[in-house]
C-alpha cells in the first residue's frame, strides 16, 4: 500500500472517531438544555430518537469542522521533493559499463516551508559501486556507512539544490542491478514527501 494512502486512511479513521467522541460528549453536556426545549415545545421528556438525532447532527458538524482544519493544515504543510536522474539523458534508470564513470544528479526541493524543518533525507548506494561526491558540505557521510549520504532538511527550507555523484562499478564480471532510493528520517508527519529513486544496473560486455 502507498504510504500516503495509508496515512490518509489513518487520518480518516482518526477524524471519524474524534467526531463520534466529541458528538457524544456534546450530547451529554447539552442534554438538559435539549430536555428543556423538548418539554417546552412538545410538553414531554426527550426520547431516544431525539437524542439520536441530536448526536447525529453533532457528529456531522464536528466531522466537517475537523476535516476543514485537517485540510487547512495539509494544504499548507511543507513539501519535500527529491529525485535522482542521470546527468545528460535525464533518465531514472542507468546501465553502467566497466571502468566508465557516470554522473547522477540528486535534486532536492523544499516548498511551503516557512520555518526550519526537522529531519534528514538519506540516500543509500549499493556496495558494488564506487562513489565520489562532487563537493558540497551540506552532504553528510558517516565513516561507518561510507555509501550512505544524508542532508539536514533544516538547511534546505525554501530552496532547491542539486548534488552530484560520480559512480563507477567495482564489479567487472557479473550482471547486477539495484534500486537507489531516498528516505526521509526523523521528520514530522505533516511533511509531504515526493521521493523518487533511480535504477542502476551493470552488465558485462564481452
Amino acid at each position: 500500500m502507498n504510504k500516503d494512502k495509508k496515512k490518509n486512511g489513518i487520518s480518516e479513521t482518526i477524524i471519524v472517531l474524534l467526531s463520534i467522541i466529541v458528538a457524544y460528549l456534546l450530547t451529554t453536556w447539552t442534554q438538559s438544555w435539549f430536555d428543556s426545549i423538548v418539554k417546552y415545545f412538545l410538553h414531554k421528556s426527550h426520547t431516544l430518537p431525539t437524542i439520536t438525532t441530536v448526536t447525529s447532527i453533532y457528529t456531522a458538524v464536528v466531522n466537517q469542522l475537523l476535516r476543514s482544519v485537517y485540510n487547512c493544515i495539509i494544504e499548507h504543510r511543507p513539501v519535500v521533493s527529491s529525485n535522482l536522474k542521470t546527468k545528460y539523458a535525464n533518465n531514472t534508470a542507468i546501465e553502467l559499463r566497466a571502468g566508465k564513470t557516470e554522473t547522477i544528479l540528486w535534486h532536492v526541493d523544499v516548498q511551503k516551508g516557512k520555518k526550519s524543518i526537522e529531519g534528514y533525507l538519506l540516500i543509500k548506494f549499493p556496495d558494488w559501486l564506487d562513489i565520489t561526491v562532487k563537493g558540497d558540505k551540506k552532504i553528510v557521510n558517516e565513516p561507518e556507512f561510507p555509501l550512505n549520504y544524508k542532508i539536514n532538511l533544516k538547511e534546505l527550507v525554501g530552496t532547491s539544490m542539486t548534488f552530484y555523484f560520480d559512480v563507477v562499478p567495482k564489479v567487472t564480471s557479473r550482471q547486477t542491478s539495484s534500486t537507489v532510493a531516498v528516505e526521509c528520517l526523523d521528520s514530522s508527519m505533516f511533511i509531504k514527501k515526493n521521493l523518487s529513486g533511480i535504477s542502476i544496473s551493470f552488465r558485462e560486455v564481452n
